[in-house]
């Protein structure tokens, strides 16, 4: 196990707010870091979309998801948008009032619906 000085630590750039942090610094074991900037930066992004038809579901994701505000959504626009994926058209867009009751949509004259996992449990 290597031992951190505090002058090392500084020399690297870190700043500590008072010696019991150096002190609960001691007794970590575990770091995680935030190499996307979801945390440190709030910024959410896309990783890897992973469909039959990648530009596809991009493109249906993007056009469900280019009228929300919500971080995820704005991810998933911008990562449309860096692809120069064009947004599928929306049609009929509901939403429920509770996360778990999901959406439904139209996309080219057919209704989708999408939830999440525990609820299409619920629907077997």
């Amino acid at each position: 196990m290597k031992s951190l000085s505090a002058m090392a630590a500084a020399r690297g750039g870190v700043l500590f707010k008072s010696s019991a942090a150096m002190d609960a610094l001691a007794r970590v074991n575990t770091i995680a870091f935030d190499k996307t900037g979801t945390l440190t930066q709030a910024k959410m992004t896309v990783a890897r979309v992973v469909a039959d038809d990648e530009v596809g579901a991009t493109a249906r994701a993007a056009g469900l998801e280019s009228h929300s505000a919500h971080p995820i959504a704005q991810a998933v626009v911008t990562a449309a948008r860096t692809q120069n994926t064009s947004f599928f058209p929306v049609r009929n867009a509901q939403a429920g009032m509770n996360p778990p009751e999901g959406f439904t949509v139209t996309f080219d004259d057919r209704s989708s619906h999408g939830h999440q996992h525990t609820l299409s449990q619920e629907l077997k």
